[in-house]
């Protein structure tokens, strides 16, 4: 017996973007991605995301992100700091 997952089930990814410019946009930030190695990038994507996401699409999502699509006084705005200020220099 052979079972097959039913990927129709699953949700499409959808971002909304945000008013900034796109982290691929700043040179600074484009040669960073460069160097960088995929794991070391997990961390930032799931700040960015709120979610794990696939190693092989990290750096192409991060290129894209332009910021938060929510003001700062949002609720959503407090926990994303939240959870930036508990990430390590390292991650």
């Amino acid at each position: 017996m052979v079972i097959t997952p039913d990927v129709s089930t699953r949700k499409p990814k959808t971002t909304t973007p945000g008013q900034g410019t796109a982290l691929g946009d700043i040179p600074y930030v484009r040669e960073a991605f460069d160097k960088f190695r995929g794991a070391t990038l997990q961390g930032l994507f799931r700040l960015c995301f709120g979610r794990v996401g696939g190693r092989h699409t990290w750096k192409k999502e991060l290129r894209k992100f332009s910021g938060f699509p929510f003001d700062e006084k949002a609720v959503q705005f407090q926990r994303k700091k939240a959870v930036a200020q508990k990430l390590a220099v390292s991650e």
